[in-house]
């Protein structure tokens, strides 16, 4: 009987121990008000807004509790981005230096393998976002194999240490994913080029790009491998041109996703589709029947509870009705050729322009603070509002939609092809470029008095310079 009881108090002890949750203390030296992290487990939708948020002090030591399972996270820690790997019941330490990150505690080894794993993701991702990266003008494929060839078996070295086999064979995959996401940027970048040679063709054909492994959804590569996959299966093997699908573009992406995929991958690559587009503020008339589509396949999903209020915005946006008196869409009965023809029916008034576009999301955030802005101004029959939307042609129907979703009473007009280039020219930089939100203010003489004037935020600023005026 003491035996028993001597091996159940040792049973509950291990079990006890077992049940305990991982520690991570972050030490952080570099100005930073914020620390936010989400788990690389193929259950979490990979987006910042959707992080758990910890308000830090710089300086001192921030502690973090995981669940008692192994797993990966993503910290975002002032100007860092790095990986830690948990692990039942360790304890570890990351210091957030400048430029640096050390490491102590019971799973030292994986964190710096980690860290090394995160410079080759960076070497695969600059190839799309740089000009001088190495693998630019390698246009043949041996060339180009024998270059990743090299950079895999080095990945791989980094393996060698006692790490567990689970990890060993997720972090092998990843690798295999990484490398298969950068073979088709290659693919993309040599698109109607003549040295996409059969040659290409055929590797690509043959390849696995393990898209159905339920371990893929751990890599953070899994969304772009997959859209990248479906596009060059489209695009480039079957010969469908972009331009047939790009008004539906998330429809085509979703269609193809249920055609590849299934299970689990299917929920997450479809849920990351979704909010992807509302993430951004796309605010695409096709989601909310995608969405639909996917309450229906997936009715149980927790991911509905993220999804479902977000995509009501976009379904309220189309689903509204547009009679607002006070809004006026300009339709000029000939092309204005100059700025100055675009605000002549304003003459004699002070014009407050507001230059946005539908994909612009700060632009978007301003405009409830318009309405206190009216009415400070409610009194003043000289001041008009101009809102010039820089959409193109295909977001019309978004665009005027939109403006009545946010009630922006005042004067509309979308520019065309040969309008737009009037407005960079008159507002830009010396470049040609504008950056949007921009504000201006226009005087009664048709002159611009701010080119940069306050935003609908700072109404005592804006009803300063135009009392200047």
């Amino acid at each position: 009987m003491k035996k028993y009881f001597l091996f159940t108090a040792c049973l509950l002890s291990m079990l006890l121990v077992q049940a305990q949750p991982s520690k991570l203390i972050i030490k952080l030296e570099t100005e930073a008000d914020e620390l936010r992290y989400w788990p690389l487990n193929g259950e979490h939708l990979p987006y910042y807004n959707l992080a758990t948020q910890l308000k830090i002090n710089s300086g001192n030591a921030t502690e973090i509790n995981f669940p008692d399972k192994g797993s990966i996270y993503t910290i975002l820690a002032g100007n860092q981005n790095f990986k830690v790997y948990t692990s039942a019941s360790s304890i570890d330490t990351v210091y957030v230096c400048k430029d640096t990150l050390l490491f102590r505690g019971d799973n030292k080894q994986y964190n710096e393998y980690l860290i090394e794993a995160q410079k080759s993701d960076t070497y695969c991702r600059n190839y799309s976002r740089t000009r001088n990266h190495e693998l630019r003008d390698i246009n043949q494929l041996t060339a180009y194999n024998e270059i990743i060839k090299q950079r895999k078996q080095n990945d791989n070295l980094l393996l060698s240490g006692s790490f567990t086999k689970d990890f060993i064979d997720q972090q092998r995959l990843c690798t295999n994913l990484r490398y298969n996401a950068l073979f088709l940027k290659k693919i993309m970048s040599l698109y109607k080029s003549p040295e996409l040679t059969n040659e290409w063709f055929e590797t690509l054909k043959s390849m696995d790009f393990e898209l159905t492994n339920e371990l893929s959804r751990q890599s953070e590569w899994f969304n772009e491998l997959l859209k990248d996959y479906v596009c060059i299966q489209n695009f480039v093997l079957n010969d469908i041109k972009p331009q047939e699908v790009m008004n539906t573009f998330n429809t085509f992406l979703f269609n193809n996703y249920c055609n590849t995929l299934s299970g689990k991958n299917l929920e997450y690559a479809l849920a990351s589709l979704i909010y992807d587009d509302v993430f951004q503020e796309e605010y695409s008339k096709e989601i909310p029947a995608l969405y639909k589509q996917f309450a229906a396949r997936f009715p149980h999903s927790t991911y509905n509870e993220i999804l479902e209020p977000r995509v009501r915005k976009t379904a309220d946006i189309y689903n509204q009705t547009t009679t607002n008196n006070k809004i006026t869409v300009l339709n000029y009965e000939t092309e204005p050729g100059s700025f100055q023809e675009i605000i002549k029916p304003f003459h004699g008034k002070i014009i407050y322009i507001d230059i946005w576009a539908t994909t612009c999301a700060p632009c978007l955030k301003m405009f409830p603070n318009t309405v206190n802005l009216k009415k400070k101004l409610a009194g003043s029959n000289e001041i008009v509002y101009l809102y010039i939307s820089l959409d193109q042609d295909r977001n019309h129907e978004k665009w005027y939609n939109m403006i009545h979703y946010y009630n922006l009473e005042g004067y509309h007009y979308r520019v065309n092809r040969n309008t737009s280039k009037i407005i960079y020219n008159s507002l830009g930089d010396k470049n040609g470029m504008l950056m949007i939100p921009r504000y201006v203010i226009v005087d009664k003489e048709g002159n611009i008095a701010y080119t940069d004037a306050a935003a609908p935020d700072e109404p005592d600023s804006i009803i300063q310079q135009i009392n200047n005026l």
